[in-house]
């Protein structure tokens, strides 16, 4: 069975060109690819709009006719932040990993809690796990993230890991978990830059399957929603 996986950093679901709240642009760019399962980064939970009750991931789930789930990192505006799974097929289960802080901390660039999605998500009878992340921005981050995620994957899961990594490809602390999945930009086109979507200059977005999975074709929207853009992979299971 194919399906199409996007993961995608909302910038908190502002548009990038009018830096006002845009749910319009995200539900088109969704529908635009057809994505069936998506990640998002940087969601606002529950009242964040003062006319809208629902968390961000709610507002985007309910217009789809999708399921969804806010995964909570921390608190930024005195607000519940973090990530989001969006999916056309059930969610059966889903919780909040916490990637923790080391003792020390050895970057020198704005520490910021961080956690990762793991849910299990039904399709046509076939259940595959799914993990949303969003690194951060020094490397002891990305690597407790990394050490994080290795953690709680079992030898025989499928499963899809997903989200903005905040570094390169080549960066050694993702060789762990390149070691044990398949990247989907392998099979791009075009270029593999995702930031900023004006002027794309770097890959800090990714897709990375289990083994077992089969990537299809990979493509980088080109649409200009958020300051990044879009990664949208069809994959077969």
């Amino acid at each position: 069975m194919k399906i199409n996986v996007m993961t995608f950093n909302t910038q908190h679901c502002k548009n990038f060109l009018s830096d006002q709240i845009d749910y319009d642009s995200i539900c088109n760019l969704i529908q635009k690819y057809k994505a069936d399962i998506i990640g998002l980064n940087e969601i606002y939970g529950k009242r964040f709009d003062r006319n809208i009750k629902a968390s961000q991931a709610e507002e985007i789930a309910s217009r789809l006719g999708y399921y969804c789930y806010f995964g909570k990192a921390t608190y930024l505006n005195f607000k519940a932040y973090g990530n989001a799974l969006i999916s056309k097929y059930p969610i059966i289960s889903a919780r909040v990993i916490k990637v923790p802080f080391g003792i020390i901390r050895l970057g020198n660039r704005y520490y910021e809690r961080r956690s990762i999605i793991e849910a299990i998500i039904s399709i046509n009878n076939k259940q595959i796990k799914v993990y949303v992340c969003h690194f951060g921005l020094n490397d002891d981050e990305q690597n407790n993230a990394v050490n994080a995620l290795i953690a709680n994957i079992k030898a025989d899961d499928s499963f899809i890991i997903m989200g903005d990594f905040n570094t390169f490809p080549e960066n050694i602390i993702l060789k762990d978990i390149k070691n044990i999945t398949n990247d989907t930009s392998d099979y791009y086109d075009g270029p593999k830059l995702s930031w900023p979507s004006n002027k794309p200059k770097v890959k800090y977005d990714y897709i990375l399957t289990s083994k077992n999975i089969k990537t299809i074709k990979s493509t980088i929207a080109s649409d200009i929603v958020s300051d990044h853009l879009a990664i949208v992979s069809q994959i077969e299971l």
